[in-house]
């Protein structure tokens, strides 16, 4: 069995995932827009862009989040995603970036 994190993001669930691809190392094995899916035709056209699933891997580990609505965001409290990272190099490397002009709120 894996437990596998699911984020709900504030409209730039995208921008998040490249960032994290980068930082992290991992892989986007699929970002799918509101607007390339079936759902398409259903969806206003300033949501299109918007991701419906997006999925990275890491490791052995996947992320999976979307972009909440702006009606339904409510912004995140209470938990927590760890990051077990082999070297201290590699660990200060990866906080330094998750860190720089961050919020918590902030994706680059």
């Amino acid at each position: 069995m894996h437990v596998n994190p699911y984020l709900n993001v504030n409209g730039d669930c995208a921008a998040a995932f490249k960032f994290y691809e980068r930082c992290l190392g991992g892989k986007i094995e699929s970002i799918l827009t509101h607007g390339d899916s079936p759902i398409a035709n259903d969806v206003p056209p300033a949501w299109r862009d918007s991701v419906l699933h997006a999925r990275l891997a890491v490791g052995d580990t996947v992320l999976m989040a979307s972009d909440s609505p702006p009606e339904h965001y409510a912004k995140p409290q209470g938990w927590y995603v760890s990051l077990q990272i082999d070297t201290p190099a590699e660990a200060e490397r990866i906080f330094g970036e998750l860190s720089q002009g961050g919020s918590d709120n902030a994706h680059r």
